[in-house]
């Protein structure tokens, strides 16, 4: 029983009824939508009544990214290819699946408040039926109930209870998915790998046009260390009133060969900029509109070790030769250690 009750288990979670379709109704972009948190190939674990069953789960988009593909292989379970997707006729989104075995099956599920622009969550999910064909002849049908325990980037949590199986109550399923830790990094590492003593979390202090203000500066890689993105806060040292808060990303360029950074801030300046390493200092050439559609240009230079960076003198000019506003003394200071 265990070996054909995984396949619904999760087929479930890409398999799904709906009613006659209306304006307000979710289109087939919108359940793919719905799944695309799941995208990627996984380390996963299957748990079922004190057992446990390790293995990999990949989920592709089909031609088109009409559909959605997915491949299991747990030690323990034969292994499962499952093919979901949109039927414009029924107006529902459709799965089947074949395992190593020759079972067949077909699932539906319904998503409680399936809508358009919905994302998944922790938390209940819905319901699905599903039928089986075993390659002995058998027709198993099964009905269970699925929710989401954690949902984050790096790991994702999904649990099947209420399981009937031809009127019999079953153990309830839980689903693990965790990245991989030891996925090798992306080409772009090479090139942005001089970034990373900017990675952790830091408190900063400069002066701000004379005035003294702190915050805070977080770095971190994305998974496959194809990017870096970061977040910042800056306050006033007195009151520790927050001035501004502001994110960026910074990726290869391929084209121009570059570590280049596009970033905003709550204030509305928008600016991009290109990252360098020369002398043994990190270079940055940036240019950017203020708030007001003022075009600035600067060239911050800092110098860094394993647990502080330091920038000179930092000053915003306009086109015109007006200085913005003027950064000096700016520190940054490593508040976790540094892990690469």
């Amino acid at each position: 029983m265990m070996r054909s009750t995984f396949w619904f288990v999760l087929a479930g979670m890409s398999a799904m009824l709906a009613g006659p379709l209306t304006a307000a109704e979710p289109t087939a972009e919108d359940y793919i939508a719905w799944h695309m948190p799941f995208l990627g190939a996984w380390k996963a674990t299957a748990e079922e009544d004190g057992k446990t069953y390790p293995g990999t789960i990949e989920w592709r988009l089909g031609p088109g990214g009409k559909c959605m593909l997915i491949a299991v292989e747990l030690k323990g379970l034969p292994v499962v290819q499952f093919l979901h997707g949109y039927d414009p006729v029924s107006r529902t989104w459709v799965g089947t699946s074949i395992d190593a075995e020759g079972t067949y099956q077909l699932t539906s599920v319904t998503i409680n408040g399936m809508a358009r622009g919905k994302k998944i969550a922790v938390g209940p999910i819905g319901t699905w039926k599903e039928t089986r064909f075993s390659a002995d002849g058998k027709t198993i049908a099964a009905e269970e109930t699925l929710s989401c325990e954690e949902m984050s980037a790096q790991r994702i949590v999904m649990l099947w209870s209420n399981r009937r199986e031809q009127g019999k109550n079953l153990p309830d399923w839980k689903l693990t998915y965790e990245r991989p830790s030891d996925a090798a990094p992306s080409a772009s590492y090479e090139h942005l790998k001089f970034l990373e003593c900017m990675v952790g979390e830091w408190r900063t202090e400069y002066e701000l046009d004379g005035r003294k203000v702190e915050g805070d500066f977080t770095c971190q890689w994305s998974p496959g260390k194809y990017c870096l993105t970061w977040t910042a806060e800056t306050r006033s040292k007195d009151g520790g009133q927050l001035l501004t808060h502001g994110s960026g990303v910074i990726a290869w360029d391929a084209a121009t060969k570059q570590a280049r950074e596009t970033a905003a801030q709550s204030d509305g300046t928008l600016a991009t900029a290109v990252f360098s390493l020369q002398d043994g200092k990190i270079v940055i050439d940036r240019s950017g509109t203020t708030g007001d559609g003022t075009h600035f240009t600067t060239r911050p230079v800092g110098t860094y070790s394993a647990d502080r960076i330091e920038f000179g003198e930092n000053t915003w000019v306009a086109d015109d030769g007006k200085i913005l506003q003027s950064f000096s003394a700016g520190r940054f200071l490593r508040k976790t250690p540094h892990q690469q």
